[in-house]
């Protein structure tokens, strides 16, 4: 399982560079482990060919036969980022997976409830499949990470302290 927080989508150099070593870290896993993924998170654009975005993941994932599952989401029109401020409504948080796994999707929705203050609203995905291998007391876990600076990530405590602007929580 892999979860993306890519950057927002603007033609300029930085953000095909961005977006390159986003997807070139992704391709290297999937060239190392031949098992099934899932690709999840924040893409930050539509899954259409009218975007350019979209077209170069497709080109690195179709490799893969891992495909976009927005085709699966039931409900009157899924939007999972909503500014009802500025009227913005977009599908832009996605669930990607290999082929062999949609066949296992059995509902997908985006999950809109009061108590959520946020502008992005989280996409459920539930799959039913059988696990034939017992799960192993001792396993180890292989995790990779990108780190880049995000403001969604800034730590708030030094920002105060580094502004002398007094926090009240």
């Amino acid at each position: 399982m892999i979860i993306v927080y890519f950057p927002c989508y603007s033609n300029t150099s930085e953000y095909w560079n961005d977006l390159g070593f986003c997807m070139g870290f992704i391709e290297s896993i999937l060239s190392s482990y031949t098992d099934e993924v899932i690709i999840l998170g924040d893409f930050n654009f539509p899954c259409t060919l009218s975007n350019a975005a979209f077209v170069r993941c497709m080109d690195t994932l179709k490799e893969y036969s891992v495909c976009d599952c927005d085709e699966y989401i039931t409900g009157d029109n899924p939007n999972t980022y909503v500014n009802e401020a500025l009227g913005h409504k977009s599908l832009i948080d996605h669930i990607f997976m290999s082929k062999t796994l949609m066949v296992h999707i059995e509902q997908m929705h985006v999950m809109d409830y009061p108590s959520n203050l946020s502008d992005q609203l989280p996409l459920v995905c539930k799959l039913s499949v059988d696990v034939h291998n017992p799960v192993s007391t001792t396993h180890s876990t292989v995790k990779h990470q990108i780190t880049k600076v995000r403001w969604v990530k800034c730590n708030l405590s030094d920002y105060y302290s580094s502004t002398d602007i007094a926090c009240t929580y």
